[in-house]
């Protein structure tokens, strides 16, 4: 294939290749060899077709399995594998695209060095194609030097990109900086509400049994960005007549397909919650009680100071028994009748039940008091709200497999349109906190953890216990000031990624307490551009640092800034695993019924092809990168670190030298027993667990752990963090102290946004959204010639921004024209296409990720940037787990 990028020229290689990938989709090999033929001048001669197993790799998530059709050493075909249980044969149009992701003639073919000593977005780097050993040993002189003087010097840059490797997240352990940070994190307070709410990553939606599902700011397909096998069960529950609802500021494929589309003003979704938590608990007075009491800790007493009043010699948390008259521990055997509401004197201390307190928050939360903050009419909540209670039937049961589960059809599934604002983290804890209302939570119809097998396991105060799995934790982490790493983490002890923090402390490291400079970054998979903030502040903080490497595919952002490029497989070309050990938390799609909601295993990407350039496995190449700068060998290496992940009959010799290849057969046999020439064959071996095992109330059933309705945990969080701070004599650096901690909440309490406060000229909410050919920045999704061909001709809605067709008239736009939309931060400049299937008060931007860099396929090029708008200053974000606000206040007008 090297041989036709030499043949023809790239235009009609891009041209004729998407061509390729299109119709050999569809029409079969022997269309592939006419094309083929045709686009090289040479004939190509049939030949017994090969079959691979591979994994898609072009989202986060990598659970799809395909099959790879090769003939003569080309691939001519990717589809799903039809026998695996997760995406059944499915393939979003991302995967049909790998075939674009190997030959897109923009690849980088070798390891490039700088020659040029001025950097920049648009500056030639002037590149000299090095060798593998020349490109890695002028990295690692540099590294050991930097080692020798303070390895806090380097920091290790990883995004989503980075979630097949194995070990790129080791790399800064074995180098021992504490500056290993994630690029990704913008999105990832997502997770947040789960970790409470299940005490797993991810929530879903159990759709077997489910009667309605409300989907509020989320999607449930392609614009949710996976094909995980959550479509057959969604249209299956669809068919059995379950009743879907989307509430969101725009009519989206899934509110397109839904019973009810309920337009709302971004960054309100808490208001309307309340709203409807009002007319259960004040209008309906119907919730399950039994759970309440029984299996959440809406009796646990709470006092003055916010905090549980404990038990003086247990320290278990009181509740008060209204059969006795007195407190007694959570847990008592003889606690009969947990009171829900009243105040009662506890040793002097005037203490409440933590649902009272609930109570007290939302009285006046009318759905009228709702209405004039989301726009959504009053009576659609209280309708809401009433169908709501009756679909849970409430104390109705349901057999599966010969055991009893309480039965409760109905969930409410939120994702980064709720949780992405600056009290996402309230909103977002609202939702769990209607689904703990009827009891619907880790039961048949209702909503489910990620996990199962157990995750609803009780803590020591008998609450679900916090999610303690591998990726993100959900704190609290230890607090210090300074810290220690430039994403300032141990400022917030519950983040999740927040690696824009690290453009801030390149540009002024004192602020923050910093006592030592950035000298030598290495991205992988990651970038901070395509997160929040102009590109152009991200380039000059960027540039403080000497010497970057990247790894890297394409001509990215980081590919122009850097030093050195070392240049890795195609997801075609590559050996990696997805290995999930069983009860592990992952392998779950998002919507789920009978036919996929117990899956777990292991899948295997087998290369289809032999390299077509001198590239490598990104983990061949981090492997290199610690053997050149002195850290691969020993315990305390790399070596050692892998070690800790294998069993004791599948370690390695700690000081030799493996390639990947080597170290995944031993870890793949640690987790399987089975080597790789069993994985080359079969491709991916799923575990499906019995039904009634997939859902955690088996493992805890009734009175054997509690649900969180308050978080007390984030109360004694603030507690800690200002008594530290007034210790030292200091504030929180580029916040207001009162402000930050008044974040800390442990109940859904009402605080309007931070955009609702912008100057009056700013009178529009900007809201960004995947759309299915680019989801994410990884696998180069931008520069694929086939998604690009997707978009610009199938999909009317991408490469402009939305504007509803009564705004625009207000504002004498037309469709079609050009303007600028700019926020407090940043503008960006757009073509309008008017619509009414979005909130007037909104401009919409779908995908809004047009890149910068000058090296890339000009297609990336294309569109518009959504982050020019998106704000990363202090005090703009959200401050309990640093998720950025991405429902800004926006102007627009003409260009």
């Amino acid at each position: 294939m090297a041989t036709v990028t030499h043949r023809v020229s790239r235009r009609n290689f891009v041209k004729a290749t998407g061509a390729l990938a299109a119709v050999a989709g569809t029409l079969g090999g022997g269309t592939y060899r006419r094309i083929v033929s045709a686009a090289t001048g040479a004939p190509v001669q049939p030949q017994s077709e090969e079959v691979k197993y591979g994994v898609c790799r072009m989202c986060h998530t990598y659970f799809c399995a395909t099959r790879v059709h090769v003939q003569n050493g080309i691939v001519t075909l990717v589809e799903g594998a039809k026998d695996c249980d997760v995406n059944q044969g499915a393939l979003c149009i991302r995967g049909h695209g790998l075939i674009m992701n190997l030959y897109d003639p923009y690849r980088l073919k070798k390891p490039l060095v700088r020659t040029n000593p001025k950097k920049g977005l648009n500056v030639d780097p002037q590149w000299k194609e090095a060798s593998w050993e020349e490109a890695l040993d002028l990295v690692g002189k540099r590294i050991r030097d930097i080692l020798a003087r303070d390895p806090r010097r380097i920091a290790i840059f990883t995004g989503f990109g980075a979630d097949g490797s194995q070990y790129a997240r080791l790399l800064a352990g074995a180098l021992g900086t504490p500056n290993g940070i994630t690029t990704s994190g913008s999105i990832c307070s997502t997770h947040f509400h789960n970790f409470f709410g299940h005490g797993t990553m991810m929530d879903r939606a159990d759709v077997e049994y489910c009667r309605l599902l409300i989907a509020v700011g989320r999607g449930t397909g392609g614009n949710f960005g996976e094909a995980q096998g959550t479509q057959g069960p969604f249209f299956r529950a669809r068919e059995r007549g379950m009743r879907f609802v989307v509430v969101d500021p725009r009519l989206s494929p899934e509110a397109a397909k839904a019973d009810e589309w309920i337009p709302i003003r971004p960054g309100t979704d808490l208001a309307f919650f309340l709203g409807m938590m009002h007319v259960i608990l004040f209008e309906r007075k119907e919730y399950d009680i039994e759970f309440l009491k029984h299996r959440s800790n809406a009796p646990y007493l709470i006092g003055p100071d916010e905090l549980y009043v404990r038990d003086r010699t247990s320290n278990k948390p009181l509740v008060w028994d209204m059969a006795d008259g007195r407190p007694k521990p959570f847990d008592d055997p003889g606690l009969k009748d947990p009171a829900l509401t009243g105040t009662y004197d506890v040793r002097g201390v005037a203490a409440r039940p933590a649902f009272q307190l609930l109570m007290d928050h939302v009285q006046d939360k009318t759905p009228e008091w709702a209405e004039g903050i989301t726009t959504v009419p009053a009576a659609t909540i209280r309708r809401l709200a009433n169908e709501f209670v009756d679909q849970a039937s409430i104390g109705a049961t349901i057999t599966i497999d010969g055991e009893t589960f309480p039965l409760r059809p109905v969930a409410i599934n939120v994702n980064r349109g709720v949780t992405n604002r600056k009290n996402g983290h309230l909103s977002s804890w609202a939702a769990v906190v209607l689904c703990e209302l009827v009891g619907a939570m880790d039961v048949p119809g209702g909503r489910l953890g990620s996990g199962f097998g157990p995750f609803n396991r009780p803590d020591e105060d008998g609450t679900v216990a916090l999610y303690r799995g591998p990726g993100l934790q959900p704190g609290p982490f230890p607090w210090k000031f300074p810290p220690d790493s430039y994403d300032l983490a141990s400022l917030y002890p519950h983040r999740h990624n927040i690696g824009f923090n690290v453009i801030k402390a390149l540009e002024d490291p004192s602020k923050y307490g910093l006592d030592y400079p950035l000298e030598l970054a290495i991205f992988y998979g990651g970038s901070h551009f395509n997160k929040g903030g102009t590109p152009e502040r991200i380039e000059s903080a960027l540039l403080k640092i000497p010497f970057i490497v990247s790894i890297e595919a394409t001509m990215g952002e980081n590919a122009m800034l850097s030093d050195v490029i070392l240049p890795e497989h195609a997801v075609l070309e590559r050996h990696f695993a997805n290995i999930n050990e069983p009860h592990s938390p992952e392998m779950r799609p998002k919507i789920v019924d009978s036919g996929n909601i117990g899956l777990t295993g292991v899948m295997v990407n087998i290369p289809a092809v032999k390299p077509l350039y001198d590239t490598k496995n990104a983990d061949d190449i981090i492997l290199d990168l610690a053997e050149a700068a002195g850290v691969l060998t020993g315990e305390r290496g790399l070596n050692g670190m892998i070690n800790r992940q294998l069993k004791p009959e599948y370690r390695i010799d700690p000081n030799k030298r493996y390639n990947y290849v080597e170290l995944l057969e031993r870890r793949l046999k640690s987790v399987t027993g089975k080597g790789y020439d069993f994985w080359e064959q079969h491709g991916f071996e799923l575990e499906k667990a019995p039904a009634r095992e997939s859902y955690n109330y088996h493992y805890n059933p009734m009175g054997k752990t509690r649900y969180v309705l308050y978080r007390e945990v984030l109360k004694r969080t603030a507690h800690t963090i200002r008594e530290n701070f007034g210790k030292l004599g200091i504030t929180m650096p580029g916040w207001d102290l009162e402000d930050f901690l008044s974040y800390y909440q442990a109940l859904p309490v009402w605080r309007p946004s931070t955009a609702a406060a912008a100057p009056a000229e700013f009178d529009l909410y900007a809201v960004v959204w995947r759309t299915p050919p680019y989801m994410f920045d990884l696998s180069w999704v931008q520069s694929n010639a086939l998604l690009f061909d997707i978009a610009r001709h199938v999909d009317p809605y991408q490469f402009v921004v939305l504007l509803n067709r009564s705004t625009a008239k207000a504002k004498g736009l037309q469709d079609g024209q050009v303007v600028w939309v700019e926020s407090p931060y940043g503008r960006t400049q757009a073509r309008v296409r008017l619509t009414e299937a979005i909130h007037p008060e909104v401009v919409g931007f779908p995908g809004g990720l047009k890149r910068s860099s000058s090296g890339l396929n000009p297609m990336a090029l294309e569109g518009t940037n959504f982050n020019r708008l998106v704000p990363i200053d202090d005090g703009t974000f959200e401050p309990m787990t640093g998720g950025l606000d991405t429902a800004v206040k926006v102007k627009i007008y003409a260009a």
